[in-house]
């Protein structure tokens, strides 16, 4: 899929919790198809004529060096016009933390996450539960204080099956 995908247009991968395994081989496998691989680092990349600075923010969460989180909240594009900032944060529920560290949040003008499922199963349209986040989780699907898009993904595993909690592919 990575091989594919850069053939169509630049492609970044941040690390998820099905990642956690992850060893040197399968990072120079990732690296190989073209994919730039960040996790817990940033890049930057001109797309027509805007600097993107995009982050990975990896599963292991807060929990380890997350000095290069300070850094990307202060990148500037060259000429010190602010560059667009995307933080890749496979796990929505880091959303709060990120904020209560004072990372400077209001600079990350878009994340993007998933793990939720969109909380697996709906009642009255409402999600049930999502992982990270327990009963009634509040970020399982959607977009949050207009930055946070949560997707519900598009797994359907016969041991925890969706719902009332229809797949979707998020386009923006």
């Amino acid at each position: 899929f990575l091989k594919a995908a850069v053939q169509i247009a630049p492609t970044y991968y941040a690390l998820g919790n099905h990642e956690r395994y992850v060893n040197n081989t399968d990072r120079a496998a990732i690296t190989a198809t073209g994919a730039v691989l960040l996790d817990n680092t940033y890049t930057t990349a001109e797309v027509v004529g805007c600097t993107l600075s995009i982050g990975g923010l990896s599963p292991r969460g807060l929990t380890k060096d997350t000095s290069w989180l300070t850094d990307f909240c202060n990148t500037e594009a060259p000429g010190t016009k602010p560059a667009l900032k995307v933080l890749l944060c496979h796990h929505p529920e880091y959303y709060p933390q990120l904020d209560e560290a004072r990372y400077r949040l209001d600079t990350i003008d878009l994340i993007l996450s998933g793990h939720a499922h969109g909380g697996q199963m709906c009642i009255f349209g409402k999600p049930l539960f999502a992982p990270g986040q327990g009963f009634f989780p509040k970020l399982a699907g959607g977009v949050y204080d207009g930055r946070l898009i949560v997707s519900r993904g598009l797994c359907d595993t016969a041991h925890t099956p969706r719902i009332n909690n229809p797949m979707e592919l998020v386009l923006i």
